[in-house]
């Protein structure tokens, strides 16, 4: 995409228990590895939190809803800011046979009456597990 830098490379773990889905990706881009964990609880809940801005006085309240059914897994957040209003919508799905899985990404920004909204699909192939 336009100004988006090339990824080279791209991991997604995914661990479900009982109560929480946590979601690992690692990424290689221009040769520097960038590790991020997402951990979401399974009660139905909406989270809310309120995090400091950095090098500001100012808030943003950033609410978080998951949602699990069969072979879907949908994330939704919305933080909210003096400035802006971001809604990311993410949805995981895996296929019949259990060896593709897809995310789909729908990110909508608004700043003032500017709305900027992007789409993105990302396809991951299961890989056999890692001989110890």
């Amino acid at each position: 995409g336009f100004g988006q830098p090339k990824v080279e490379n791209a991991a997604l773990v995914i661990q479900q228990t009982e109560s929480e889905f946590q979601i690992v990706t690692g990424t290689i881009i221009k040769g520097q590895k960038s590790v991020t964990e997402e951990t979401y609880k399974l009660d139905g809940k909406e989270k809310v939190q309120v995090l400091q801005i950095p090098n500001s006085e100012d808030t943003i309240k950033l609410t978080t809803k998951v949602e699990l059914k069969k072979d879907k897994f949908k994330i939704r957040s919305k933080s909210n800011s003096p400035q802006t209003t971001n809604d990311v919508k993410k949805e995981l799905s895996l296929s019949k046979d259990g060896k593709v899985l897809t995310l789909k990404t729908k990110t909508t920004n608004q700043t003032g009456h500017m709305v900027n909204q992007t789409e993105q699909k990302q396809v991951y192939d299961r890989q056999p597990p890692a001989a110890e």
